[in-house]
């Protein structure tokens, strides 16, 4: 469960890092660059985060807690990383290229 969920949260920073590029892509300050990956990666990874937090206070486990939130995390890391491929696709299309 520990190297799944680690997968997961790859996925997770790789969306995060193409949401950033997309988004924020033309800031040439890489201090704000790092300030948004930062944040864009505590909203992306803050669903699974509140999931694990509820099951391990409700105590509703059939397996460890610690199986039970890495899970929780696992289950909704992956949907959202998938969700921001998804809508950040076609990112190279419009590159442009370094003329220097």
């Amino acid at each position: 469960f520990c190297v799944i969920a680690r997968l997961s949260f790859a996925w997770l920073f790789l969306a995060g890092n193409i949401l950033v590029e997309r988004v924020f892509g033309t800031v040439s300050s890489k201090v704000l660059i790092f300030f948004f990956y930062a944040f864009a990666l505590l909203i992306l990874a803050l669903p699974g985060i509140i999931l694990a937090f509820v099951l391990s206070a409700l105590e509703i486990t059939v397996l460890s807690g610690t199986v039970t939130t890495l899970a929780a995390l696992t289950v909704c890391n992956i949907p959202i990383a998938l969700l921001v491929f998804f809508l950040c696709r076609n990112i190279l299309q419009y590159a442009e290229l370094n003329n220097r």
